[in-house]
């Protein structure tokens, strides 16, 4: 290296890439809103979509997105490939691991949204 030249530190690079990702989810949060918009295009796929977090199995994201086998499995093969999860491998086979938090989006379902608020609370008076 170079006297004259700074020395780079992993710190430099850890906050230049913090910089980056800031930076990134400001310009690209509109348009990531819409393309999820276009993908989850009814209360049920947003539903599915929030549930799968590749902790719960199909049978209990079905259940409570009052959905079909073939509709979230048909989900759960779909959005791997646009880039919103992953395949997760689990006991009995894969599941799918979300990405993205509809809720940042401001794109929960109404009736998610209830929930949501209902466990901030039940946790906050936890921590009283």
């Amino acid at each position: 290296m170079n006297k004259e030249e700074p020395e780079i530190t992993l710190n430099d690079i850890h906050n230049d890439l913090t910089e980056l990702i800031k930076w990134t989810k400001v310009s690209s949060y509109e348009q990531v809103r819409k393309f999820f918009e276009s993908i989850l295009d009814s209360d049920t796929k947003k539903i599915v979509y929030q549930l799968s977090d590749g902790k719960i199995g199909s049978t209990e994201v079905i259940k409570k997105a009052k959905s079909s086998t073939e509709s979230v499995s048909k989900y759960w093969n779909q959005w791997p490939k646009l880039g919103i999860g992953e395949s997760v491998s689990a006991q009995g086979g894969k599941r799918f691991k979300r990405s993205f938090d509809l809720e940042d989006f401001d794109l929960l379902p109404k009736m998610m949204e209830k929930q949501t608020n209902q466990k901030k609370k039940n946790e906050e008076m936890k921590n009283e």
